[in-house]
């Protein structure tokens, strides 16, 4: 009787064991629990980080942020020292689609060492006088995911901007 309480431990225990690497048939991996994806060559469940090997040791990590009611939304964090970019000079990134962007500095490259056959512009004021200048306010949905603090003074400093309309 021992035996056969011992061979059916076993085998459930083989039984209830899951991978942590799965590939289905066309190659597809899945890291974590769950089954690969038909639509990503590399599926990861879970929160990764990525290594860049540098000493120091940096690198960044995917997360995921509670935005409150375990509702998480994707995160991308660096591993230390708030460094990390986002492309550079020679491999930029064309686009960001973003509803907010929180900004602690900007640089903008108006430096005349960056610019090469600098010349005077002519008729510039013809120009100006058609750009199509308004006062306006921000739309109130493009704080939702703020808390309800911040989301009442966004909203109120948010009021009676100015800029163009292309």
């Amino acid at each position: 009787m021992k035996k056969v309480v011992l061979i059916a431990l076993a085998i459930f225990s083989i039984l209830s064991i899951q991978a942590q690497i799965n590939m289905n048939s066309i190659g597809n991996v899945l890291l974590g629990s769950g089954t690969p994806s038909s639509s990503f060559k590399l599926y990861i469940n879970g929160e990764s980080f990525h290594a860049c090997n540098t000493s120091p040791a940096s690198g960044f990590s995917f997360k995921g942020y509670n935005v409150g009611s375990s509702t998480f939304v994707p995160m991308i964090l660096p591993y230390s020292n708030n460094n990390m970019f986002l492309g550079n000079y020679d491999m930029m990134l064309n686009r960001i689609y973003t509803y907010n962007l929180n900004v602690n500095g900007v640089w903008i490259t108006s430096d005349f060492k960056l610019k090469e056959n600098i010349r005077p512009l002519t008729g510039s004021l013809n120009n100006i006088l058609l750009l199509n200048t308004v006062l306006f306010d921000y739309k109130p949905v493009i704080y939702n995911d703020s808390s309800t603090f911040e989301r009442e003074k966004l909203i109120a400093n948010g009021k009676d901007n100015s800029g163009f309309l292309v």
